[in-house]
Order: structure tokens, then sequence, then C-alpha cells
């Protein structure tokens, strides 16, 4: 989540220590275009009462990206209340392709047994879009790079740089100017924050933004990320806007504050050992981390975490009213030594959190 990135700079040894059991052959482990497109074609044939597939757009590179709907078809509820959640913006953040899977293999499943399931899905929906920037993944799994390192998309930007931070290239606000705390990490083409030249400049953001607009019936987004630290689960934050911008939407904002505490919760994992889910705002947010860092780790956490501009959240609040979450899923250096597992606890705890968002709108 774009609240906690100048810390994961100042603990990047713990991003070293999170890669350290990457597994050999890594392609074999997640999803790359190929085994997604397979993947997302079997479980539409599995259970096609349930799911829709939609093509939303092509790539830089012309891959096409998929949107999921997921609802039971009816047609005693009309516009039905919907969540849009988004996954693998971040092209080295391959585990949220895998917690997307897992998201809807587990409805498949349950779909058929569990009544309430059945009926909350026929009076919602759930889109899922399962790989965002399938460019980017696979460049990062093709052996070019170090697995989990590359963040951008792959859009030629120059004779010799490549990539736009998709996670900074929404409008509202949209920044390439150095500013406060941020150097020039959005106007240099070589930075990982690259921003583009221009707000919606790539094709990826351009077709989940004309997702967002062409069905409004969709009142919350979903943003899954996946970072490196050790110190706990995670953190989500309910966006607000930022700057002048700030709290412009005070009815979008008592209705994110009235869920986002219980959401963090049941997202939690009992059985981690770090603490659980922190809601993040950028108010405070310090004084948060501290409550849970060790105490050695305290000195490096900043007074002020500076929100990144571009974002898909804020743009989501800002221009579209509408509560927007980040989630931010930690990667420790023990992830990767038992991944079936650790996937297996991170689907059902992410699972919890999406059915309490789509029981709040069904009500």
């Amino acid at each position: 989540m774009q609240l906690c990135y100048r810390l994961f700079l100042l603990l990047s040894s713990l991003s070293l220590a999170g890669c350290s059991t990457v597994p050999h052959n890594v392609k074999d482990h997640f999803y790359d275009y190929h085994n997604l497109t397979t993947a997302l074609h079997a479980l539409t044939e599995e259970c096609s009462t349930l799911f829709e597939a939609y093509s939303i757009g092509h790539t830089y590179e012309g891959r096409e990206i998929t949107a999921i709907k997921i609802t039971r078809k009816t047609n005693q509820v009309l516009n039905k209340p919907g969540i849009l959640a988004i996954f693998a913006e971040h092209a080295g953040e391959e585990e949220t392709t895998s917690l997307a899977m897992g998201i809807m293999q587990y409805l498949i499943d349950k779909y058929p047994v569990d009544e309430s399931i059945s009926s909350l899905l026929g009076k919602t929906e759930l889109w899922i879009v399962p790989m965002m920037n399938p460019d980017g993944v696979d460049y990062d799994l093709s052996g070019a790079v170090e697995p989990f390192t590359w963040r951008k998309n792959r859009r030629s930007t120059g004779t010799v740089t490549y990539g736009v931070d998709l996670n900074r290239n929404w409008g509202c606000p949209f920044e390439m100017q150095p500013s406060a705390g941020t150097g020039k990490r959005f106007s240099q083409k070589s930075s990982p924050n690259y921003a583009g030249d221009r707000p919606f400049s790539e094709p990826e953001t351009r077709a989940v933004r004309d997702l967002l607009l062409a069905h409004r019936n969709i009142k919350i987004l979903l943003d899954y990320h996946m970072g490196s630290a050790g110190f706990m689960q995670g953190a989500v934050g309910c966006s607000k806007g930022r700057g002048l911008r700030k709290g412009i939407h005070p009815r979008i904002d008592a209705f994110c504050n009235s869920f986002v505490d219980r959401f963090a919760e049941n997202i939690s994992d009992p059985q981690d050992s770090r603490p659980g889910f922190l809601v993040m705002s950028r108010e405070g947010a310090a004084v948060l981390l501290r409550q849970r860092v060790p105490f050695y780790m305290r000195p490096f956490v900043p007074s002020i975490l500076f929100q990144e501009p571009g974002t898909a959240v804020n743009y989501a609040y800002d221009q579209l009213n509408m509560p927007a979450i980040g989630i931010e899923m930690f990667r420790d250096s023990s992830f990767f030594k038992n991944l079936h597992d650790g996937q297996k606890r991170l689907t059902e705890n992410q699972v919890r959190g999406i059915l309490l968002l789509l029981n709040i709108l069904a009500s």
C-alpha cells in the first residue's frame, strides 16, 4: 500500500531476507500469463453459471487483460451492488494473482454446498482482475531479472528505459515533479516509480478505469499488493484522498470507517505470530507502526509517511466517490518455506474480508 512505501525502502534488508528462499524454478509456483489464461478458462468452464470472463483491454505488448464477474444469475435482482478487486498491478507481486485464483476456487467449491454464499452471490457481484500487469509479470518471471523485483509494465519509455509504475499512473492526483519527500521518483524514466508522461497513459490503467466507469454498480474497490517486511502481517488503508482533496466525500468516509476495522480483523491470520493487519491512515501512521514494530526497529520508522500520488485507490475515492481499500500483504522470510499452506491460509483469510464487504453491500 502506498502509505508504507518509504518504510519498505528503509527496511530493505528485510526484503532480501524475504526472498532468500525463493523456489528454484519460480515459474512452477506462480502464474505467468499463459498459465493464468489456461486456468481462467478452466474455472469459467467448471462453473459457467457463476463466472463470466470479460476482455477489458490489451497491454502494450498485446496481452489480454481479463476481468471475471462472479454472481449467481437471477432475474430477481437487477443492478446488484458489487466489488472490484485488482491483483498484480505491480509485476513482482505474483502472490496476489495466486490469491485471486484461490478466492475464485474457494467460491466455486463453497457455492454448491454453502447456502449463505449462494444467497449472497445472488444479491451482489464480485469482479476480479487477477493480473492487471501481465507484461510485467512475464518479464519478472522470465529470468531476465531476479524474480519479485520488476515493478512496472513493459512499455518502452526511451532508448534504454522501459516501464511505468501503474499505481502512480492514475489521475487525481497525478504528479511528476519532485516534491518534499519524493525526490525525482515519479519523473525519472529509470525509476521503479516512474509515473508516465500523463495520467492514464498506460493501456492497463485505462482498461480498469473504463471498467469502473462502465459499471457504476461497483461500490467498493480493493487493490491488493504484496510487500516485504517482517514485523506485521500487513496494512489496510481506506482512501480519503490527499492534500486539498482529502475528506471531500464525508459520507463515504463515514461508511468506510464503519467497517475498515472489522475488515482488517477478519483478514488477520490467527496462526501468524506477527501482529495482525494494521489499519493505516496518513495521520498518526508512524505512531501506530512504532507500537507494532520490535523496539530495535523503531528508530527506522519515519515521523511522516508520505502518501504516494497517482494510485488506484485515490482515483476511485476522489473521482468516483467510492470507498477504496488498499491491502498490503507483507511477505516475510518464511513465506516460501511452506508455500502451499501459506497461500491456502492467505486465501481463507482474505475471503473472510471479501465476504464481510459483500454482506455489507447486500444488507
